[in-house]
């Protein structure tokens, strides 16, 4: 008699499996924008929130071995995505967790590109700012279409149950403790407020530094890379990339302005206008939508 063998693991779900009882954990995912304030909140609020399970280092890809396992009843996972990868990581996660309530957290584009464009010089990426975004010429390595805003948001409600919670960067400058209560109530957790460090967090380096880096980096490779195969290798050579640029950026503080570039290397008030004139419909929407639960 000829054996017939079934794979049971085709017919069960991926996904938590949770007995009838066991009341299924809520489970809110700060999406980023990245340069939002979010090293502040990972940092500073989110380990504050009574009741909720988060850890800083537990991101999307994790959170979906931990969360089945875990015994919490409320479950918070943040990343500091750009609208160019967003769906990469979230439409996985999605699957087992549709349920998820979404928070993102949106700043006026041309403050956001300027600043996206800062940090990628202060990683080591040799860059002036009309190499980096421009509103007509597509060679760049941010265009015009990845700025928009409100693709975003539509993308969250379409693979999540949940309208995402939308937040500004501006709100969060003008009044932090109202920024963080709405975070808090939509969570229906609880925070003591006065354990919360509100001074300013992770400012911004100056000009002179940051053009320090990028005269260096026109000489020495000062970005993050991973030339060879073994693991152990590329993270001894990334820690001293890393010690290299920080004593850059510190050292420079000593030195006058004449030892570095004087290229126009950042944008111009008339470009960071334009910008603004350009996606300002876009901002409008996204203000709009986030007033509108208010």
């Amino acid at each position: 008699m000829m054996k017939v063998k079934i794979n049971f693991r085709k017919f069960i779900p991926f996904g938590p499996i949770l007995p009838s009882s066991m009341k299924q954990p809520e489970i809110y995912i700060h999406v980023g924008l990245g340069r939002t304030g979010s090293t502040f909140l990972q940092t500073r609020v989110f380990p504050k929130i009574k009741g909720v399970y988060y850890r800083r280092n537990v991101k999307f890809k994790k959170a979906k071995r931990i969360i089945p396992k875990g015994k919490a009843e409320k479950y918070l996972i943040s990343g500091e995505l750009d609208n160019r990868i967003m769906e990469e990581y979230l439409k996985p996660f999605s699957d087992p967790y549709n349920y998820a309530k979404p928070i993102l957290v949106l700043r006026r584009h041309d403050e956001w590109i300027a600043s996206q464009h800062r940090r990628y010089i202060k990683n080591g990426y040799r860059w002036r700012f009309e190499e980096f975004f421009d509103l007509e010429d597509e060679r760049v390595y941010w265009t015009e279409k990845e700025l928009y805003y409100f693709p975003v948001i539509q993308l969250l409600e379409k693979y999540f149950q949940h309208k995402p919670l939308v937040l500004l960067y501006d709100d969060l400058r003008k009044d932090p403790e109202v920024f963080i209560r709405r975070i808090v109530d939509y969570m229906g957790a609880e925070i003591e407020m006065d354990r919360v460090d509100l001074s300013s967090k992770h400012a911004s380096y100056r000009e002179k530094q940051l053009r320090a880096i990028y005269s260096v980096s026109g000489i020495i490779n000062l970005r993050k890379h991973k030339p060879f195969r073994k693991k152990w290798k590329n993270v001894i050579l990334n820690l001293w990339v890393n010690a290299m640029r920080y004593a850059i950026l510190y050292l420079s503080i000593l030195l006058p302005r004449r030892f570095f570039t004087k290229e126009e290397i950042f944008p111009a008030q008339e470009q960071l206008l334009a910008i603004r004139n350009h996606y300002n419909d876009d901002w409008e929407r996204c203000v709009a939508y986030s007033r509108q639960d208010r």
